[in-house]
């Protein structure tokens, strides 16, 4: 994750940002040979995360906090963990396929053992997302069902990375 900076008075307009001389706005890059990216509002973590596989997985957990597209039904609980489960093993396939076609050497170098990590952290959120138990029980509410199927997927994603 890159770290994010506060301005609190901008030196000079950046209208590709709709930043105007003299607001506050918050910067951040990801690497130094990245571009400085602006926005007036603090930026969610998907937007600063410093790999592909980061931005997904904290995309998905944020989408899953803010309830955007999960968890509105009780109907679709199944659907919605499938969904996540799914999105997660692409990701995972994605960084297998990425150190698979890496040089033998590399595989067992840092950025080799970055990427194992990534795909140990992406099996161990679906394990733990497809061991939720999305029966809803006799004496649950429909909101407490919601809430606690959220708050599951909520800790299997955290654990992803």
């Amino acid at each position: 994750m890159a770290k994010v900076k506060f301005v609190k008075a901008a030196a000079k307009d950046h209208p590709n940002y709709g930043i105007k001389k003299g607001e506050s706005y918050y910067w951040w890059q990801n690497n130094r040979f990245s571009p400085k990216r602006m926005s007036k509002t603090q930026p969610r973590a998907s937007e600063t995360a410093s790999s592909d596989f980061e931005s997904v997985v904290c995309g998905l957990l944020e989408s899953v906090e803010d309830g955007v597209n999960y968890f509105k039904d009780v109907d679709t609980v199944s659907d919605d963990i499938e969904s996540i489960t799914s999105d997660i093993e692409s990701c995972r396939d994605e960084e297998q396929e990425k150190l698979d076609n890496m040089p033998e050497g590399f595989q067992q170098g840092p950025a080799g053992e970055r990427i194992q990590e990534r795909i140990d952290n992406a099996e161990s959120a679906i394990s733990e997302l497809e061991a939720i138990n999305t029966d809803k029980e006799d004496e649950e509410t429909d909101e407490d069902f919601l809430t606690r199927v959220k708050d599951e997927a909520i800790a299997a994603l955290g654990n992803s990375f």
